[in-house]
């Protein structure tokens, strides 16, 4: 079973996909929604139309990852020519 599910101002949707055993189950869980209706067929949003991240956040996230691993190493460099130094 398969629900897009959206709130009442927004314009975006959700999609929940459920596995249900019977079409009992599927029925029972729908009658749990007061408001749910039927979406038309060739309005429902494919599976792409979700916004993906943008190229410069993932950039931004590695350079994030990498200043830390370098810091951690650094100080841990920085302690340890500490002991021997003095």
């Amino acid at each position: 079973m398969e629900l897009w599910l959206r709130s009442g101002s927004s314009r975006q949707f959700q999609r929940i996909s459920l596995e249900l055993f019977t079409p009992d189950s599927a029925a029972e869980l729908v009658r749990w929604f007061p408001a749910a209706t039927v979406f038309p067929e060739p309005h429902l949003p494919t599976a792409g139309a979700q916004p993906r991240p943008t190229r410069a956040s993932s950039t931004y996230s590695l350079f994030i990852a990498l200043s830390a691993v370098a810091l951690v190493v650094g100080l841990m460099l920085m302690v340890l020519l500490y002991r021997r130094v003095y």
